[in-house]
C-alpha cells in the first residue's frame, strides 16, 4: 500500500490515529513560523496542541467532506495546519489586544517589514480573493473599479479584457485620468467617477449617472467590507482600510509577477 493510500485509510478510519502518524508534519509547519519570527519559540508546544485539538475536534470531519483524492493527503494537511496557525495567532492577538480583531491601518508591509506583517496582509489577501470570487462573472468590473477607485494601480490590458472594442485612444484617455502623476496628486472622487461613468456608458451604450455609478460600486464595497469583518466582527475594515488592503495586495501582485 502506498503512503498516500495509507493516509487516506487512516484519514476516513482511524482519525486519532491518523494525526499521530503526522506529528511531524505539524511539528514542520509550526516551526516554520518559529522559524520566520511569527511565533516565539516558547509557543511551538502551545501551537502543536491547539493545532491538534482543532484536527481531533472537528477539523478532520471537514477534511473528509472536502478531501480531492487527486491531490496528497500530506499536501492537503499542510494547508490546514498552516490555517490553523493563523487561526490561533488571531485568536492570542484578540486575547492579548483591548479591541479584538485586525486592523491593516497599523500594519509594517514595507521591505522591512516583520513576518507577522507580511503573513497576515498575505492571509487578508487571500481572504479578499476568495470574496471576489463569489462575484463571478462580475468580478473582473467589480474589481477593475474597485482598484481604479482605491489607486492601487490598473493597467489598459484589464480595460482592454472587459471592452475588447474600446478605441485604444479612450483607453489611455481613462488610465490618465484615473491614475495619480504623483505622489502628492490625489484624484478626487469625482474625478474618477465623471471619468468611468463616460468611458461606462460610451461602450455600455448606457446613460448612467456618476451618482448612480457611485451609488452601485458603494453597494459592493460595502458588501465586501461585511464579508471581512465577519459576523461576529473579527476585522475592522472600512472605505479607507480597504483601500489599503487593495494597495498592498496589488503591489505584493506586481513584485510576484515581475520576479
Amino acid at each position: 500500500m502506498r503512503n498516500n493510500d495509507h493516509d487516506i485509510h487512516l484519514l476516513f478510519n482511524d482519525p486519532r490515529r491518523f494525526v499521530e502518524t503526522h506529528q511531524k508534519t505539524i511539528q514542520y509547519v509550526v516551526n516554520k513560523f518559529v522559524l520566520t519570527g511569527f511565533f516565539t519559540y516558547h509557543d511551538r508546544d502551545e501551537v502543536v496542541q491547539f493545532v491538534n485539538e482543532k484536527l481531533l475536534t472537528g477539523k478532520i470531519e471537514k477534511m473528509r467532506k472536502q478531501y480531492n483524492r487527486n491531490y496528497y493527503v500530506a499536501t492537503y494537511l499542510s494547508k490546514i495546519i498552516h490555517n490553523l496557525c493563523l487561526e490561533y495567532s488571531r485568536k492570542n492577538r484578540s486575547r492579548n489586544r483591548e479591541s479584538t480583531g485586525i486592523d491593516i491601518s497599523s500594519l509594517d508591509v514595507t521591505e522591512n517589514a516583520d513576518a507577522e506583517s507580511n503573513i497576515i496582509i498575505e492571509e487578508e489577501s487571500r481572504r479578499l480573493d476568495a470574496i471576489l470570487s463569489m462575484y463571478n462573472k462580475s468580478r473582473p468590473r467589480i474589481e477593475l473599479f474597485l482598484k481604479i477607485l482605491c489607486g492601487a494601480g490598473f493597467k489598459e490590458d484589464e480595460i482592454l479584457s472587459l471592452y475588447p472594442e474600446a478605441n485604444r485612444k479612450d483607453v489611455e484617455k481613462l488610465v490618465h485620468q484615473c491614475t495619480p502623476a504623483s505622489d502628492h496628486d490625489k484624484k478626487t472622487d469625482k474625478e474618477l467617477y465623471g471619468a468611468l461613468t463616460y468611458f461606462i456608458n460610451k461602450y455600455d451604450r448606457k446613460k448612467n449617472t456618476a451618482d448612480a455609478l457611485r451609488k452601485w460600486i458603494a453597494a459592493k464595497i460595502n458588501e465586501i467590507i461585511g464579508l471581512l469583518n465577519g459576523d461576529p466582527k473579527t476585522a475592522h475594515y472600512e472605505k479607507e482600510t480597504l483601500k489599503i488592503l487593495f494597495q498592498f495586495r496589488n503591489k505584493n501582485l506586481h513584485s510576484r509577477t515581475s520576479i
